[in-house]
């Protein structure tokens, strides 16, 4: 893969500066499949963190790229089969079904961890607002619920800063039910999953929410992780296409959270307006520069700018089932069934942050410009001094060049 040429606009005080179509979406048409070095074996999770991709699967499989083109197996933590990895606060941590809990600085070398439960199933691990998310599920009797209720398939969630040390659990409504995921954005923590399975016949006869009876879906929020809501409570639509499949992964970007089921649901924060959307993801979703990108079954991949309209990709990969997408250094990586790896062209992204070096005039931002070489950027970069008259290209204050262009 070329090395990306990077291009820094250094601009000075007050300079607005307007960026429509930050990215270019072409490098989402064309998915490469790439060598696994654990050939044969299902790759279940993907995180990306300190510049390296590490993936994770069937019985403690550990692989890792730096690039996503070109991968390297290590030897084995573990002989559990490994769901879930992630990437916060300098720390890997990856989640086995048999309650193995694993951390590595470095995706190479990983140091066992207990699972902070003794009891229920492995749900899953989460990294969101600062703070990983242990994800579990089990029976809670609670009588203080009006009515009393034995509710199989309660979750138990616990958090933690290292991956070690795990507070209490938080405290979920009496409508929540196993948790597959959690997200953090927009000062909210979002929660995806399905309904309780109160398999009692009596509880069913008690159970205080009738029209959820037939609803898996399952979306919790709380801006502190402290106190819970769910708003699908009262707003349940009816029937819908993923009505007996559980949201599974949820991810958040352009303002929204998007969470994958069998299709997927779109909720806009500022509003608490759900909506459902076709043709999304199944099984797992992904947000990076400007883009959502979901994984389904039968090697498709969908990637959409909004989380509404989704377009699918010819990933061609027959029966073989997309489970998680990352992203990072400019390039989503997928993985799935039997060692299936597929990567995006690199993607040219934008970012403005407050220039690092003076200019000689003052404050100043400092517009950085990433990708591959020759790649065309959806819309030319415009700014203003006083946001009246927008200038293109051309009118530029001054402009740095850095990084190698090698063709």
């Amino acid at each position: 893969m070329n090395r990306a040429a990077i291009g820094a606009i250094v601009l000075a005080a007050q300079v607005s500066v307007f960026v429509p179509e930050a990215v270019s979406a072409e490098a989402l048409e064309q998915w490469h499949r790439r060598e696994c070095p654990a050939q044969g074996a299902g790759l279940w999770s993907v995180a990306y963190g300190n510049g390296l991709f590490t993936a994770v699967g069937d019985n403690g499989t550990v692989i890792t790229s730096p690039d996503g083109v070109t991968w390297t197996q290590q030897a084995p933590p573990t002989t559990d089969n490994l769901g879930r990895a992630v990437y916060g606060n300098g720390l890997f941590l990856a989640a086995g079904s048999a309650g193995t809990l694993l951390v590595s600085t470095n995706g190479v070398d990983w140091l066992s961890t207990p699972w902070p439960f003794t009891e229920g199933t492995v749900d899953g691990i989460a990294f969101a607002g600062g703070c990983f998310f242990a994800l579990s599920s089990g029976t809670r009797h609670n009588f203080l619920w009006e009515p009393p209720l034995c509710v199989y398939g309660y979750p138990f969630v616990r958090a933690s800063a290292s991956g070690a040390n795990w507070t209490g659990f938080l405290d979920f409504p009496v409508t929540a039910g196993p948790v597959h995921d959690l997200a953090y954005g927009d000062g909210q923590y979002v929660v995806v999953g399905q309904r309780p399975d109160p398999s009692d016949p009596f509880v069913w006869e008690y159970w205080p929410y009738p029209d959820l009876a037939s609803c898996p879906v399952s979306v919790l929020t709380s801006p502190d992780t402290l106190v819970w809501s769910d708003p699908l409570l009262h707003q349940w639509p009816g029937p819908l296409v993923f009505q007996y499949f559980p949201l599974r992964r949820v991810a958040y970007g352009n303002g929204r959270f998007v969470a994958g089921g069998d299709g997927s649901c779109v909720f806009f924060p500022e509003t608490t307006n759900y909506v459902q959307t076709l043709g999304g993801p199944a099984w797992c979703v992904c947000f990076g520069s400007g883009f959502f990108v979901g994984g389904r079954w039968s090697g498709a991949l969908v990637t959409s700018s909004d989380g509404i309209n989704w377009t699918a990709r010819d990933a061609d990969q027959g029966d073989l089932s997309i489970r998680d997408v990352a992203y990072g250094r400019n390039t989503f990586v997928a993985v799935g069934d039997a060692g299936l790896i597929l990567q995006s062209d690199p993607i040219v992204g934008l970012s403005l942050r407050p220039a690092t070096r003076g200019n000689g005039q003052g404050s100043a931002m400092e517009l950085t410009i990433s990708g591959p070489p020759r790649r065309n950027l959806s819309n030319p970069v415009r700014w203003s001094d006083s946001a009246a008259e927008w200038l293109a290209n051309g009118g530029h204050r001054h402009l740095e060049r850095h990084g190698e262009d090698l063709g």
